[in-house]
């Protein structure tokens, strides 16, 4: 019987060990396919850049005078790790009302802009994006995660230098003197929190990742040639 025993649980640990190593061949043979599909989409994506960028306009706002792409500069960037590149452009010919800089990224084989505002920040080791806006005596910002061709919000703010400006109420005061900034409005997955939970939940989103540096190059057929890879 001891002997039958030894040999049933030598029967099991051979079984186990193969739906192991199948189940390990199994996700190698997803992970580079995976892998390779992202790499066709990526080539897709950046050609589909440089030829929206080659093309002597395209609509940044109603303006036309803003729409001239030689006045753009480009950075290609993964902005979300998800192996395929993203676009960012800035517009030195734009102005406020229409935003300095655009996110667009490529999904379901087309380019669309997913992000507009005065400045576009990326941390790429979190795949955190976020925008800024600022106006007289206001300021606010907004963090996404890029998924599935959108930009999703997951945490915000509004404050101002300005404490009548700060409706319905201050939630916090940032600084000293002429330089306090009041805080009156935090969200996070849309709904208003504290400033308290607001920075702890940045923490939890940012962790310890610094915003990438990013090159931006003018738009040039020798830098798209160079840089759009």
């Amino acid at each position: 019987m001891e002997k039958y025993k030894r040999v049933s649980l030598s029967k099991k640990i051979v079984l186990a060990f193969v739906l192991v190593m199948t189940l390990v061949f199994v996700g190698s043979v997803q992970s580079t396919s995976y892998a390779a599909s992202n790499r066709a989409k990526n080539k897709k994506a950046l050609a589909a850049y440089e030829k929206l960028l080659s093309k002597s306009t395209y609509k940044w706002s109603s303006m036309s005078s803003e729409n001239v792409t030689k006045n753009f500069r480009f950075c290609v960037v993964d902005v979300n790790k998800d192996g395929v590149k993203d676009l960012l452009l800035t517009n030195d010919s734009a102005c406020h009302a229409s935003g300095y800089y655009k996110l667009l990224t490529y999904h379901k084989g087309k380019v669309k802009c997913i992000l507009t505002g005065d400045n576009i920040g990326v941390y790429k080791k979190r795949g955190v994006v976020y925008t800024t806006f600022a106006g007289t005596g206001s300021y606010s910002a907004y963090y996404y995660k890029i998924k599935n061709g959108k930009a999703i919000e997951k945490i915000s703010f509004k404050a101002t230098d300005t404490k009548e400006m700060a409706k319905p109420k201050i939630k916090h005061i940032a600084g000293k003197g002429a330089y306090k900034m009041y805080y009156y409005s935090c969200v996070v997955n849309g709904k208003e929190v504290s400033y308290k939970t607001y920075k702890k939940k940045m923490k939890k989103l940012l962790k310890t990742a610094k915003e990438s540096n990013l090159t931006y190059y003018d738009n040039t057929a020798e830098n798209r040639a160079t840089y759009i890879k």
